[in-house]
């Protein structure tokens, strides 16, 4: 798997996580796992919160944790890479419409 798969793979299960209403809290490579069919998957969940109004700074903290996992990837003189860090920081936060479980969180 490219690295730009991997990327885009790791940004979009972090941002259904955080549409589902959850921050993973604790992204380091240590937490991804390959599985059989070469996609990865994250593991240790036992430090994920659910995000509400007070927790928001947990999944900003995702966020900055999964540019950091991704910048262990690649060279950071890659303009591809560039671009991919300007989107995770825009793209990632929290969006305010995002689905909520039925506690409303």
């Amino acid at each position: 798997m490219s690295v730009t798969r991997t990327a885009a793979q790791l940004a979009t299960t972090l941002a259904e996580l955080h549409d589902l209403g959850w921050a993973h809290g604790a992204i380091t490579p240590d937490h991804l796992v390959v599985v059989a069919d070469g996609s990865i998957v994250w593991c240790s969940l036992r430090r994920a919160v659910p995000i509400g109004a007070v927790d928001a700074p947990a999944a900003a903290a995702d966020v900055d944790a999964l540019v950091l996992v991704i910048e262990s990837l690649l060279p950071t003189s890659d303009v591809a890479w560039e671009r991919l860090v300007d989107w995770a920081r825009s793209s990632l936060r929290p969006r305010p419409d995002a689905k909520r479980s039925a506690t409303g969180r």
